[in-house]
This record gives structure tokens, sequence and C-alpha cells, in this order.
């Protein structure tokens, strides 16, 4: 992938933004911030490839190019201030993930059974589902997939702590 030293031969990162060094093409300027925005982030241009911006900037102060996920810690995804940036596994990147837009509950994680007429609480994780169980109310079904969640994510910690310690 690509390096740290070509990065900041290229780039100057100020408040959360990378800025060209110089032009690196027609209709660049030097000193222009770089990357164009799409949905899931800016795009930047370099060496012939396109790269996330947030990647990219993780790579300028770690020293390598993130294999895993790199969340945006407060949710927003136009924030690259690298101390709003932490590389996950996938698994816990999902734990963070927004609710889906044809949600009907409100929550994530319950759904309505039309067999049932109940409320149904599922958490995914490791690629398995696991059922929760069918509540009356889906502010219950919520509880029991909150809790279920947290013990994933301390449980999830404790793994990460062991491998560095390792």
């Amino acid at each position: 992938m690509i390096k740290k030293e070509i990065l900041h031969e290229l780039f100057e990162y100020k408040d959360g933004e990378i800025y060209w060094k110089e032009s690196p093409a027609r209709g660049v300027k030097e000193g222009q911030k770089a990357g164009t925005p799409t949905k899931y982030g800016d795009l930047v241009g370099v060496i012939g490839q396109r790269f996330y911006k947030h990647k990219l900037i993780y790579t300028m102060f770690h020293g390598y190019y993130p294999t895993g996920t790199v969340i945006f810690i407060d949710g927003n995804r136009f924030n690259y201030r690298i101390e709003n940036l932490k590389e996950v596994t996938r698994a816990r990147a999902l734990t963070k993930s927004r609710i889906r837009k044809d949600n009907i509950s409100g929550y994530k994680g319950v759904s309505w059974s039309n067999s049932r007429n109940k409320w149904v609480g599922v958490i995914v994780r490791d690629k398995q589902r696991k059922h929760l169980g069918y509540f009356e109310d889906k502010e219950i079904a919520n509880e029991f997939y909150q809790k279920e969640a947290a013990n994933y994510n301390n449980l999830e910690r404790t793994n990460e702590t062991k491998r560095r310690n390792v």
C-alpha cells in the first residue's frame, strides 16, 4: 500500500485536513485542500490510485496503511482530525454503525415479527445470528440488545488488550 513518507512529501496536515504541498495536476493548486467529496468520505487520488482521506491521515500518523476499518469516533464522516480516527475490526465497526433507514422499530437489532405479532431482538456477531427473544414492547427488546452488545464490546476490548500484551 502507500507509505507514510510519500504522504508527508505530498501533503501537509492542518486541523483535520490535508493540503497539497505542490500541484499534482492541472486545476489543483499548491496549498489546496485534497479530496473529492463522496457519500462515504473524501477520496484523494495519489499515484494513480484513489484512497479515502481518513485512511491517508491515519497512515501519516501511525506509519502504516490500516488493514482494518477506520471509524470516526464521533460518528461524523467528515471530521478527519487524527484524534477522531480509530482502527477497529469490521465486527467492532458494525456495532458502531447507524440504524438503517428502513428500520421501523427505531432501535438497532429490533424488528417486527409478522408470524408472532411481537418484536424480536437479534444480534449478529462473528457472522452468527443470536436470537434474543420475542417481546411485547420494542423498548424491552432494545434493552436486551443493548446488554448483549455491551457484553460483546467488553469481551472484544479484553481480547484486544490480551493481543497487545502478548
